[in-house]
């Protein structure tokens, strides 16, 4: 088809011309959506590592807290720093805040019969949320991470 066009030295028509630059704008804006949504994909996941280290540090105060306190069960009240708020990032003065939703954390206590009747553990589950910021077409979404934390005690007979 080239060769004919050349041959021909007509030049190029406006039809081509045309055809060309479609496909070059199609190909550009393909481009830049793919671009836009790998960084927000990036983002996102730099704020879900973020928003899982903290959790992982409350799990770890709460395990820390009861441990010194030599109690059979687990106490999450008045554990100090422990409903702080954590700002993960921030850019444009827009604040990426992790924080524990009430009524976080939550202590379930479980016995299973058929393992033993003596042993009983109690359960803390421990969720976390944080908004993802809006990044030109893609919507602001919260997100939540819940973090489970088994600790086994012997019943007293």
């Amino acid at each position: 088809m080239f060769k004919k066009i050349l041959a021909s030295e007509k030049g190029f028509g406006l039809v081509h011309v045309l055809a060309a630059l479609i496909i070059v704008t199609v190909s550009v804006a393909g481009l830049f959506i793919a671009s836009v949504v790998a960084r927000s994909k990036a983002v996102e996941n730099y704020h879900y590592r973020s928003a899982l280290l903290v959790a992982s540090a409350k799990m770890e105060l709460i395990r820390y807290h009861n441990r010194n306190l030599g109690n059979n069960y687990v106490n999450v009240n008045n554990i100090i720093n422990l409903y702080d708020e954590v700002v993960i990032d921030e850019h444009n003065n827009n604040k990426v805040i992790v924080s524990i939703p009430s009524p976080y954390p939550l202590v379930d206590t479980y016995t299973d019969i058929q393992v033993s009747p003596n042993v009983m553990y109690d359960r803390v589950r421990l969720r976390v949320k944080w908004t993802e910021p809006q990044m030109l077409f893609m919507p602001m979404k919260t997100k939540y991470i819940t973090l489970y934390e088994d600790y086994f005690r012997r019943a007293n007979l």
